[in-house]
């Protein structure tokens, strides 16, 4: 039943396309049920949206990228955002899935575009002491998400937050942090915080969020 409303919803192109989705993914979260709800929001946002980092984010954790372009794009929007732990991240994570082969030619050109460029432990530090503008810190926070290190990506978002960051996007990254490390509570207040351009990215989250144990 839910499906079905989400696809007369989808092809008519409705404003609570996205809210039946959400709703579908929250009573029956599959991996296959993931897929199609992001996949509808995405389709209705288009991916030059810009929480469409985040949402692919989303899509790694749960299982939702399918396909060899779905890797593709997040490692695109990931390198264009000079995030180039987790451009390289995404790549595997296709080889590691089947659907992309290092020989192809875009996990090729993206394997050779982070060469010398992923920062070490070393130079996360430099960069995190070095911040001293809102936007660095929300910098930072995302070369720690894509080394793996979200405590530290998490604590780099809430200075970016004390600092005068955007509101909407540094909850958001916060909680995505929060989620990863498995603070079930702090990523709830974290993207309950979340309004305006990024909130649907956000309700997202929150129902990861509340499948975790």
């Amino acid at each position: 039943m839910y499906r079905r409303a989400v696809a007369l919803a989808y092809e008519a192109k409705l404003p609570n396309a996205v809210e039946l989705s959400r709703q579908w993914l929250t009573a029956y979260p599959s991996a296959s049920s993931w897929q199609n709800s992001i996949a509808i929001y995405r389709n209705l946002r288009t991916n030059r949206s810009p929480d469409i980092l985040d949402v692919l984010r989303l899509a790694m954790v749960t299982g939702a990228l399918q396909q060899g372009l779905d890797y593709q794009l997040y490692a695109e929007k990931a390198f264009d955002q000079a995030n180039y732990a987790e451009a390289k991240a995404a790549i595997d994570a296709g080889i590691a899935a089947g659907q992309l082969k290092a020989s192809d030619k875009y996990a090729a050109s993206v394997m050779e575009g982070v060469k010398g460029k992923i920062p070490t432990a070393a130079d996360l530090a430099a960069a995190e002491k070095g911040a001293a503008i809102p936007s660095a810190y929300l910098r930072v926070g995302d070369r720690y998400y894509g080394a793996g290190d979200y405590t530290r990506a998490a604590a780099l978002y809430r200075q970016a937050l004390a600092k005068g960051a955007d509101k909407d996007l540094a909850n958001l990254r916060l909680g995505e942090a929060l989620a990863r490390s498995g603070d079930k509570a702090g990523a709830t207040a974290a993207l309950n915080g979340v309004s305006g351009t990024y909130s649907d990215a956000a309700k997202f989250w929150l129902v990861y969020v509340q499948r975790q144990g």
